[in-house]
Formats: structure tokens, sequence, C-alpha cells
């Protein structure tokens, strides 16, 4: 009796440990998944191609989602402590806008390093896209805004020629380049072919604005009418008195 009471007291000690192990093991892989939810890791997630602004970083949608490609396709992503699925066209759309708002956003940095979008709230995945495409398009604004000022190349420059240094002592061989460009692609910033300067040449233009451009990064030349070029002096000089 006694023999018989320690067998089924060691095979339930033993049964014991078992089911302990496997608990154990359960806890373990649920905070790995965790670990790598948090930490965004995955190593079988995709990375962004390479040439692009991000490339090798993992991908994302906002800085409040993980993200971890399931073999459907689709992406499972966390916002908040849901997860959604994102479908292949909710993914295409919200890279497009988010390539979109890198491309302006590295232009304004040249001129205002301390500029940023406002700030965008989202619950779900399609509000996560409209947040990103918002700040794509306040980014696109405010860079046309600085393009129309000739404070940055304007949207219709086509071409340009290396500036020597940030002063005005052109050659013939830089003021004839830039007629050229001009007469084939008009002022960089408000695209008119006729210069409307007396002498009939453009104006070359530097960018970065030589007022503007403190630590004497490499400039380059591009035409500009006399109008455009006028306009240009009181926006930067506006911008020296800060």
């Amino acid at each position: 009796m006694e023999q018989g009471n320690a067998n089924r007291i060691g095979s339930d000690s033993l049964g014991e440990l078992r089911r302990g192990f496997v608990v154990l093991r359960l806890h373990l892989a649920a905070a790995r998944f965790a670990l790598r939810i948090e930490t965004r890791y995955d190593p079988n997630q995709p990375r962004v191609p390479a040439g692009n602004p991000d490339g090798g970083q993992w991908t994302s949608i906002g800085e409040r989602v993980a993200q971890a490609r399931g073999p459907s396709g689709t992406l499972p992503v966390r916002i908040g402590s849901r997860f959604l699925e994102a479908t292949p066209g909710q993914q295409t759309r919200y890279q497009a806008a988010r390539n979109a708002y890198q491309r302006a956003f590295r232009e304004i940095q040249k001129i205002e390093p301390q500029w940023r979008p406002p700030a965008q709230l989202f619950e779900t995945v399609e509000g996560a896209i409209r947040a990103q495409q918002a700040q794509a398009q306040a980014a696109m604004v405010h860079l046309r805004q600085l393009q129309a000022r000739s404070l940055l190349p304007g949207r219709y420059s086509t071409d340009s020629l290396p500036a020597r240094n940030s002063g005005f002592n052109f050659t013939r061989a830089e003021r004839d380049g830039i007629n050229k460009i001009g007469r084939r692609g008009g002022c960089h910033t408000c695209g008119d072919k006729d210069p409307g300067s007396r002498s009939g040449n453009f104006v070359p233009d530097h960018q970065l604005p030589s007022a503007l451009n403190p630590s004497g990064r490499a400039q380059r030349l591009f035409p500009q009418c006399i109008r455009c070029s006028r306009q240009q002096g009181g926006f930067v000089s506006g911008r020296t008195k800060r």
C-alpha cells in the first residue's frame, strides 16, 4: 500500500514537472515574440530596398507601428495594443506617401533644418496612410513656398553650373552657359524664358543663396529672370535679419 502511494506520488511529481516545463517554454516563446515586436526586429521582415532614403531599415507605418510580413502577403501591423492587417495596396499607398514626404523634407532641410510637419494622430491603418499623406502634402506646400521665393532651386530648374565661389565675378563662359540653360528651360523660379534685363542676359543665381550659406557648402548657378532676382533679395534679407 505504501509502495503504491509512493509510486503515485512520484508519477504525479513527474507530471507536474513536465507541465511546468511546457508552461515555461510557452512563456519564453511569448517573451521572445514580445521582444521582437517591441524592438521591431524580425529576421524574416523585409527591408526597404537599397537606394531608398531609408535603405536597409525595417519597413514600418509611422512611429507607433511594428510589422512582420505574413505568408499570405498581408502585413500584420500593431497600432497601440491592436493588430490589424495592411493589404499590399495599403502598403504601396503608405510607402508612396512616405517617399514623397522624404523627398520634399530633404530639400527643406537644406535651408530650414528645424522645420517639421504638423503632428498627426491615427488609430487605423487607413489613418496611418492619411497621416503620412498629410505630412507629405505639408512638406510639398512648404517646399513650393521656399522655391517661389528663390530660397531653393526652383521647380522649373532643368540644369545648372558649378559655382566657383560665392561672389559675382562671373566669367564670360559662365554667363554664356547660364543664358543657354535659361533659353532652353527659362528662369528656375518662375519658368519665364524672357530674362527681362536690359542686356538680355539671365542672372546667374547662387543656390543656396550666398547670404544663407554661412557654412560655405558647395553652390551651383541657375538662370534667373530679373524680376525673380529682385524679389529674392527681399526674401533673403528678411531671413538674415531674424
